[in-house]
């Protein structure tokens, strides 16, 4: 996958903070997902995780699941339940 426009950096303690969250991706019917992975230059002590949510609309609601607990970058299986649309969101620290 490949990303579109800024990381929104937040700051909270003076630490630099990023988070992009991608629009919603069309699987065009409902699908199982897989395997993610990410290559990321983390510099020490720094993190990178992704959460995943996934949902029948096009947009986002409440009909929508949670967000999946985070995961570290790198890879792993996706845990978003099955549907038609999936969402991803990446976490810099």
């Amino acid at each position: 996958m490949l990303t579109q426009g800024p990381v929104r950096l937040l700051r909270r303690a003076g630490t630099p903070r990023g988070t992009f969250t991608s629009p919603a991706l069309d699987a065009s019917q409902p699908a199982r997902w897989g395997e993610v992975a990410v290559r990321a230059e983390v510099a020490a002590g720094g993190t990178c995780t992704l959460r995943f949510r996934s949902g029948a609309t096009d947009e986002p609601d409440e009909s929508w699941s949670a967000w999946t607990a985070p995961l570290l970058c790198g890879g792993g299986r996706v845990a978003a339940p099955p549907a038609r649309y999936l969402q991803w969101q990446l976490d810099l620290a």
